[in-house]
């Protein structure tokens, strides 16, 4: 599979608008509570029960206007109880910095755009890119083309398929199951 990195920033937000669309339509919107280290904010998301998982999206953020939010957390979000991000696959605009969690990419044989993500993951003592890379099966962790070094990242899947709100949730569960068992290994 050859793989290149989205840099067209028309064609980020295209892809996003995609993604975006596909969540909101699958998902019920519910007012959540995400709590950070720094505090707290109150927020619409998109609780997607089939797949077990609630996104949050939020292409215009004034504290960072290049980055595309999109914030996931697995599970079912408990009314009046802060929730914890699980994995964040926020995406910069021009598609050139690899300091996000998320990055589309196009399948150079079937032209199709995957959203995919760097490994870059926090909120875990001891969870790391290297270490999360390792966890992830290696069919699911092809190289990429863009500025700079060839970089190793995790397909998440087809934003145009059937499956890919399924394969949104197994990502977000299984970086869930990823942090419990760092959790528990301690």
């Amino acid at each position: 599979m050859r793989l290149d990195r989205v840099t067209n920033p028309e064609t980020v937000l295209t892809s996003f608008d995609a993604v975006s669309k596909k969540l909101t339509e699958s998902g019920t919107p519910r007012t959540i509570t995400i709590g950070y280290t720094a505090g707290s904010e109150t927020v619409t998301a998109y609780w997607n029960k089939e797949h077990n998982f609630w996104s949050r999206l939020e292409p215009e953020n004034s504290t960072a206007p290049e980055t595309i939010v999109c914030t996931c957390g697995a599970g079912e979000p408990t009314e009046g109880k802060e929730q914890a991000i699980t994995v964040e696959i926020n995406i910069d605009k021009k598609g050139t910095s690899w300091n996000l969690g998320g990055v589309f990419v196009t399948d150079q044989k079937t032209k199709t755009i995957l959203l995919s993500h760097t490994g870059k993951i926090s909120g875990q003592r001891g969870a790391n890119r290297e270490s999360f890379l390792d966890s992830i099966p290696a069919y699911m962790r092809p190289t990429v083309k863009g500025k700079g070094a060839p970089r190793e990242i995790i397909v998440i899947g087809d934003i145009n398929s059937p499956d890919f709100i399924e394969n949104l949730g197994s990502f977000v569960n299984r970086v869930a199951k990823f942090k419990t068992d760092l959790k528990n290994s301690k």
